[in-house]
């Protein structure tokens, strides 16, 4: 950045002024002799010399007056220049450093959704504890994931058997032992948002997920769990991958990809979710807004005004999705938005 160009102030001689003072003067001081030759009262001469020099005098302070102000000028605009010099140079400085901020933070920003990313894609090469629970946690980092978990279709029908993965701290209080806390990573299935219906199951650290999601799937069959033929936990990790590669876009800045308004708790198609947004479109935008919810404050099986109101409640279709599909979204945002004693 150049400093602008300083000013420069040109002043007029106002001639008429310094010839009126001379002119002024000399008619005095000639007054002053005639009045000296003519014997006039004393005080009369000596009057009109005073005049006549103190005119003089202004005719000549005119150009003193006007070389000061010339070098004041010429003081003001020296160090107008300086000033402008030294803040162009320390605008300059800080620009240079707001660059490097931006740089260095545009890094740090790619190296961390490098490493989200990558922890996703290391699901796609090996289904691991580890793995998943690491996956997880990069999407809850970023708050692209409500609360601890996501929950996602584990059949080829959208609106059946859903499934939450789960992760968090739990807390052991052996016998005689003092509290002990430990990472978790759980599985559970539920159907069509029931949750009174949920069948739960950790996963632990030194299992494999076959062996994980088998001995769900036997618990499921003990209980002659609906729709328990359809399971398929292959498109459940499926499901899994698409719903956190989805969750790790939220709150990323300039994201090209399209983005959910709020974070991830329901993964259904890869175009619907339920979010702390309300019930949203990825390329639509939020469908039912999560402020109409009703809240349900007392047990579902009383006859509160509120619980009627949750019962009732029923957002419009919007048109474009399957009437079945849309039924099973509404119940599981009611569920996520209702509180429930």
């Amino acid at each position: 950045m150049e400093p602008d160009e300083a000013p420069t102030t040109t002043t007029r001689i106002r001639w008429w002024v310094v010839l009126a003072c001379v002119a002024a003067g000399a008619t005095l001081c000639f007054l002053a002799y005639v009045a000296e030759s003519e014997r006039w009262t004393p005080p009369t001469a000596d009057l009109f010399v005073n005049l006549g020099t103190a005119f003089f005098l202004a005719a000549l302070l005119y150009f003193v007056e006007r070389q000061f102000i010339k070098r004041v000028d010429e003081q003001v605009q020296d160090i107008n220049t300086r000033v402008d010099v030294r803040l162009a140079a320390q605008d300059q400085e800080i620009s240079s450093k707001l660059e490097d901020l931006e740089a260095a933070l545009s890094e740090r920003q790619q190296q961390r959704e490098t490493k989200q990313d990558d922890s996703i894609a290391a699901l796609e090469d090996e289904l691991t504890y580890d793995r998943v629970r690491t996956a997880l946690q990069r999407a809850q980092d970023v708050g692209g994931i409500a609360g601890d978990g996501l929950t996602v279709p584990c059949t080829h029908n959208a609106a059946g058997l859903a499934s939450t993965f789960e992760f968090g701290l739990a807390q052991d209080l052996p016998a005689g032992q003092s509290r002990v806390e430990h990472e978790y990573l759980a599985i559970s299935v539920d159907w069509s948002g029931d949750q009174l219906g949920i069948v739960y199951s950790e996963w632990m650290r030194e299992e494999s997920a076959a062996e994980a999601v088998d001995r769900l799937t036997v618990e499921l069959q003990r209980r002659r769990y609906p729709q328990i033929d359809e399971l398929n936990w292959k498109i459940a990790f499926r499901n899994l991958l698409a719903a956190l590669d989805v969750s790790v876009q939220f709150g990323r800045p300039n994201n090209a990809r399209p983005s959910l308004s709020g974070a991830v708790s329901d993964f259904f198609d890869g175009e619907l979710f339920v979010t702390t947004a309300g019930i949203e479109s990825l390329t639509r935008g939020v469908l039912v807004a999560r402020a109409k919810f009703p809240m349900v404050m007392t047990s579902r099986a009383s006859g509160s005004s509120s619980n009627v109101e949750w019962n009732s409640f029923n957002p419009a279709n919007p048109g474009w999705v399957e009437e079945t599909l849309w039924n099973a979204i509404v119940t599981r945002a009611k569920l996520r938005f209702g509180l429930r004693f």
